[in-house]
């Protein structure tokens, strides 16, 4: 009968690992996208910038940079607790 409880046990002990590496590949694909979206932000962020202008400024383009340079801090912050998480 030891043999079965010891099976046993290897078993649940092999589901809780099982789930910890689910956890962490779900982890992983939450932070590349959210790499992959910080990414896409940049870039749309410098494009405004290059289009804003010096002289004659478009404030419509000013706030949706500062809406995007906003989405990207929240996004870092969601990194930061995506680590303490896993960690």
């Amino acid at each position: 009968m030891q043999g079965m409880e010891k099976l046993e046990e290897l078993i649940r002990e092999l589901n809780k690992r099982g789930l910890a590496i689910t956890q962490r590949a779900q982890s992983l694909y939450e932070i590349q996208a959210i790499l992959s979206e910080i990414d896409g932000l940049k870039s749309e962020i410098e494009k405004l910038d290059a289009q804003i202008g010096f002289l004659f400024i478009d404030e419509d383009k000013v706030q949706v940079r500062k809406s995007l340079k906003t989405r990207v801090q929240g996004l870092l912050m969601k990194l930061e607790e995506i680590a303490k998480r896993i960690s």
